[in-house]
């Protein structure tokens, strides 16, 4: 099994941003096993209201960075990035999926880059618990 304490979660999990999922990873026999492993024991995908939480988090996180980097007002930027902190604290749920989201190239990247450079203090935002993967 995959323990976050002495292992990266991201190295053995994918979250899939469409649907919420999260599936074990393929890139040898460890990985795929102690991610199949894993998700089975934890039940991640066993209830489909947890993928559409899980889905639903991601989606108002994608949002308030919209709204962030092409702001209908000043006014609405600053509600959007009080909202983005907000999901983004440490105790948040479904943070192993904006870590992805934030550490692994994928189709949102230029627009986490957009943020960057609206927000320069994004990244110190998230410091304390998306640690760079090893």
């Amino acid at each position: 099994m995959v323990n976050p304490r002495h292992d990266e979660p991201l190295h053995f999990l994918y979250f899939d941003f469409e649907t919420g999922a999260v599936t074990p990873m393929p890139t040898s026999e460890e990985t795929l096993a102690r991610g199949r492993i894993t998700t089975q024991l934890l039940g991640f995908d066993q209830r489909a209201a947890l993928q559409d939480e899980r889905r639903r988090r991601f989606l108002e996180v994608i949002g308030c960075i919209l709204r962030i980097v092409q702001p209908q007002s000043p006014q609405d930027a600053a509600i959007a990035w009080d909202q983005l902190v907000d999901h983004l604290k440490a105790e948040a749920p479904y943070l192993g999926m904006i870590r992805q989201f934030v550490l692994k190239p994928n189709r949102y990247t230029p627009l986490l880059e957009t943020l960057r450079e609206a927000r320069p203090d994004f990244d110190a935002l998230i410091a304390y618990w998306c640690l760079p993967l090893d």
